[in-house]
């Protein structure tokens, strides 16, 4: 019988947590959210929201409502 190998599991310490702190204050970042999993932790910004385009698929209907009509598709 062989001894397989332990696999560990990546831990994030209490240290990391602080030097992630640390970095996201020196970045200025408005933190969201933090989500943490074994081995991982994912900051969520405020940064970038509200960057999405506008709704624009009443342009777009009607933009294809032209092609159709010029092209003969109804």
């Amino acid at each position: 019988m062989t001894a397989r190998a332990r696999i560990r599991q990546p831990k994030i310490t209490k240290a990391d947590l602080d030097r992630l702190a640390a970095l996201a204050r020196a970045l200025k970042l408005d933190i969201a959210s933090v989500e943490t999993t074994p081995g991982r932790v994912r900051l969520v910004t405020t940064a970038g929201q509200n960057l999405t385009l506008p709704d624009d698929e009443e342009t777009l209907d009607r933009e294809l409502q032209e092609y159709r009509a010029r092209h003969g598709y109804g």
